[in-house]
């Protein structure tokens, strides 16, 4: 149990990281219109996989 909290708060600190990360770079995306809105949502949905994957790279477990 206490594994998998740690896990967890893990994986907040790294999706908070990669997501002022994306913040960063939004600020040298202008577009016009609907796109802009699209370019962030793959910014998040990026920041979120690249949190995880930071996570699980990290794990260690030797009982696996």
């Amino acid at each position: 149990m206490k594994v998998r909290i740690i896990w967890w708060i893990q994986l907040l600190i790294n999706c908070f990281f990669f997501l002022q990360v994306v913040q960063w770079l939004e600020g040298y995306f202008v577009l016009e219109g609907g796109l802009d809105f699209v370019v962030d949502i793959l910014l998040i949905i990026l920041a979120i996989i690249l949190g995880y994957a930071l996570t699980v790279k990290f794990e260690n477990d030797p009982e696996k």
